[in-house]
């Protein structure tokens, strides 16, 4: 039995407010992509488990339930813009999902280009080039890839030589041109970036990027040096402090390393992250100045600071086994084995065979 006309037009309304309903206010799981959606308040996630041309399928969190919605009727009730496909790829990238990003990138590039107005004009070509660089860390690293993106941020950075994503884009240009160890192109860019950029950040990258490139050439000398320049002008990162700590310790520069860190912990504003690599140098360093108690409270603070963004089985473990080994040996009457056996054994277990034979070898 046919439906009427005024009951198609219930049920189209019906669905609408339906739709509405679940990007506002439902949240939505799925099986591989997701995105956030943007409600009238707050983003809202959702969970892509399979999209076609036409539509997309969703698991419903609250009901555990599939739903298939149009693309259309979605783009119209959050987005309702020229703009829709940016804004899911832009969504897309912030939840770190690249490779969906990367698809709807795409579409964004097809739409500006048949755009009437110039709507976001560098932001479009600038994520999509970002997101090919995400995906291609994420890769097995094909230097024909490389040399696809350093074209494309090239180009993008001769087009929008002035806008906020410019800098960033070089950087990335000399972090390419360093890994497929073109290191006389790297240098050029970093250094005509570390003095043309206004950009605090952007100063610091580039810098960071030539001491990381001496390091890769193996002139240490001239790393160390230029770190120290770095961070007395005040652009020290987290990175540079701790291709820091490693050059200067293979060079037994150990009160040097430990007066570094102190100049840097002395500054009260200093971003945590920046104070923890400080800590680690300074925790490492007085392990070698036999100051024990010292790099024990460094290095533990530095490893609470770290907890969340750090890897396990770094230098600060390795080191932190070996100033408990060191605490329990030299002083067996101060430090008793049970005392730190605990602790030493989980350090322990996180480094690899590498450096555990360290740990049993180290000698001052």
């Amino acid at each position: 039995m046919g439906k009427t006309y005024w009951e198609e037009i219930m049920i189209r309304k019906l669905l609408l407010i339906n739709i509405s309903f679940l990007i506002l206010c439902g949240a939505l799981i799925a099986d591989d992509d997701k995105i956030y959606m943007r409600g009238q308040k707050e983003p809202i996630a959702a969970f892509i488990s399979k999209e076609t041309e036409t539509d997309i399928s969703f698991r419903d969190m609250s009901s555990n339930s599939k739903r298939k919605i149009t693309f259309l009727n979605i783009r119209k009730v959050v987005y309702s813009d020229a703009n829709a496909t940016y804004k899911i790829a832009i969504d897309a990238f912030t939840a770190k999902n690249y490779k969906y990003a990367a698809r709807k990138f795409s579409d964004a590039l097809k739409s500006q280009r048949s755009s009437r107005g110039n709507w976001h004009s560098y932001y479009i070509p600038w994520y999509y080039y970002n997101t090919q660089y995400q995906l291609y860390l994420k890769s097995d690293k094909k230097s024909a890839v490389a040399e696809k993106l350093i074209s494309g941020f090239e180009k993008f950075s001769k087009k929008f030589p002035k806008t906020r994503f410019t800098g960033a884009a070089k950087i990335i240009i000399g972090d390419l041109y360093v890994q497929l160890k073109k290191y006389p192109e790297a240098k050029k860019v970093y250094t005509e970036l570390s003095k043309s950029s206004r950009v605090k950040g952007i100063v610091a990258k580039a810098k960071y990027g030539l001491v990381n490139l001496y390091k890769q050439e193996g002139n240490f000398d001239k790393a160390i040096d230029l770190g120290k320049q770095v961070v007395k002008a005040n652009q020290v990162s987290k990175e540079l402090l701790e291709i820091m700590s490693e050059m200067m310790i293979l060079k037994k520069q150990y009160e040097q390393a430990n007066s570094l860190a102190n100049a840097i912990l002395k500054n009260d504003k200093i971003l945590s992250s920046i104070k923890g690599a400080a800590l680690e140098l300074r925790g490492i360093s007085s392990v070698y100045l036999g100051n024990n108690e010292q790099a024990l409270e460094d290095m533990l603070i530095s490893k609470l600071i770290y907890s969340s963004t750090k890897k396990k089985g770094g230098p600060l473990e390795m080191y932190l086994a070996i100033n408990i080994k060191i605490l329990m040996d030299k002083q067996k009457s101060d430090y008793p084995s049970w005392e730190y056996q605990s602790k030493y054994d989980s350090y322990y277990r996180a480094i690899d065979d590498k450096q555990r034979k360290f740990v049993k070898s180290f000698k001052l």
